[in-house]
């Protein structure tokens, strides 16, 4: 199917992220784990999917017991801290005028904070000279962020690990398996796409690491400007029944793996007791990764490649995204 320019850098940048995530866990600096360890609280802010990766970072510090917390960067500039805090502000292309904007409120209060970024002569690395890069290997950051996510995330994951070996078998097979897992996610992925329908709302319902997945998912869906992807907490549907509900409305549960007795009940009461239209999505066990943490990466590329292939379906003439928002905003 030909494309355009946009959608073939988009999906470059996806499929050859394999080798970008393991460029950038096998290159991250010594010594900078004691950072995590040293510091009273880990804090740490960023937009859009540097949020959920923000998200995603802070729930696996909490895994491994260091008090860390996510939050917007407009709320972190309302907090009173101290340099006892290690703030982290994660920006891919460097460009996020709120993260900037927080970075320099920290240091103004003689806080050094660390900017985890893909591009280290960006603005927002400038404001500090403590700089964690990522490895994404794109050639422009003016497409569907996918590389520079998932890379984030394994260097977060890989700093970590650092200090708690639970995580090192998993991210061996992670590594290891990455040539199969691409080709399974983008199987899957566009699997997914096939069976959402454009006049309803997908919902993305997970919890716990994977919860940073089901936001990452929905920014996939919601730039493609095809269909609206909204994030619920798995417990919290259950406790609403305004949420999904029309023939044409399409939920994705994002559970952990091996798939428990809990997820097949779950399901069971989505497709047959409400009838709705549902998809279980988790890593399948032949991959031996045991780790929900490390799991979350693979479940991110599909919902990377699902946002990708719904495009290429319904929109393959996009050449750029759909902006009223972000220009009327004036996010970058």
């Amino acid at each position: 199917m030909m494309t355009t320019e946009f959608l073939s850098s988009c999906y470059r940048a996806m499929i050859d992220q394999d080798q970008a995530i393991l460029r950038t866990m096998s290159t991250i600096p010594k010594g900078e784990e004691q950072r995590l360890e040293d510091a009273r609280q880990v804090i740490l802010t960023g937009a859009g999917d540097s949020l959920a990766v923000a998200e995603y970072g802070a729930w696996v510090m909490q895994e491994v017991g260091i008090h860390a917390i996510a939050i917007t960067p407009t709320v972190l500039n309302r907090l009173s801290l101290s340099p006892e805090d290690l703030v982290v502000g994660i920006t891919a292309s460097g460009r996020s005028l709120s993260t900037i904007h927080a970075l320099e409120h920290m240091t103004n209060q003689g806080i050094r904070p660390v900017v985890l970024t893909d591009d280290p002569e960006g603005n927002a690395a400038s404001l500090t000279d403590i700089q964690w890069s990522t490895q994404a290997g794109v050639d422009t950051y003016n497409i569907i962020p996918t590389a520079p996510t998932t890379t984030a995330m394994g260097f977060l994951l890989g700093l970590v690990s650092r200090l708690d070996d639970r995580y090192n078998e998993g991210i061996r097979l992670f590594l290891d398996g990455l040539p199969s897992i691409m080709d399974w996610a983008e199987s899957v992925g566009q699997e997914i796409a096939q069976g959402i329908s454009l006049q309803g709302v997908v919902c993305l319902l997970s919890e716990g690491a994977n919860l940073a997945t089901a936001h990452i998912g929905a920014m996939k869906l919601n730039e493609g400007a095809l269909v609206r992807g909204v994030v619920v907490l798995r417990e919290e549907f259950e406790h609403h029944g305004n949420l999904p509900s029309r023939d044409e409305d399409f939920i994705i549960l994002i559970s952990d793996s091996p798939r428990m007795r809990e997820d097949s009940q779950y399901m069971h009461v989505l497709t047959e007791t409400l009838e709705l239209t549902a998809y279980n999505q988790y890593l399948p066990e032949k991959f031996r990764i045991e780790t929900p943490a490390v799991q979350a990466l693979a479940n991110t590329i599909v919902m990377q490649m699902m946002g990708y292939y719904l495009i290429l379906e319904h929109n393959p003439e996009m050449e750029w995204f759909r902006m009223p928002n972000a220009k009327a905003f004036r996010i970058y």
